[in-house]
């Protein structure tokens, strides 16, 4: 564990997924880092969030006329901590302040799992690029910083 933020932060690999509860109060989720780059000045982290309600995704992507691509859906067989069929949803991934990130780990909230494979994170980033409801600041961060 690391035992400062400094060292929590250059632990910190782009495309980890974790698994976690944030503070909303809902079951936990798995969450994949997408910034391509993490440094130690990083102050915001962005997630995509799983989930296993694929149709409830489906219709709020199309009630907000998203491209359905946006919804890259996984078998679980193809990634090895999946239990069950799940998505993630490519139009609004959730930034997190490193801070908070880093004291959910250290409170043992923050459980780090695998790295994606790459053919699930390519759709992942390749539909972040081509979404229209992520600012083009937010996409910077993300794909190439």
């Amino acid at each position: 564990m690391p035992k400062d933020y400094d060292e929590f932060i250059s632990n910190l690999v782009s495309w980890t997924t974790f698994y976690f509860q944030w503070k909303s109060g809902n079951e936990p989720h798995y969450q994949v880092i997408l910034n391509r780059k993490i440094h130690n000045h990083t102050k915001v982290v962005f997630l995509s969030v799983s989930t296993t309600k694929i149709h409830d995704r489906e219709r709020f992507i199309e009630s907000r006329r998203f491209d359905p691509k946006t919804l890259v859906i996984v078998e679980n067989w193809e990634v090895d901590f999946l239990t069950k069929r799940s998505a993630f949803h490519c139009n609004d991934p959730l930034d997190y302040d490193s801070y908070d990130l880093y004291w959910e780990y250290i409170s043992w909230k923050l459980i780090p799992k695998w790295i994606l494979p790459d053919n699930i994170l390519s759709k992942i980033l390749e539909w972040i690029n081509l979404s229209t409801s992520i600012s083009p600041r937010n996409k910077k961060i993300i794909l190439w910083e």
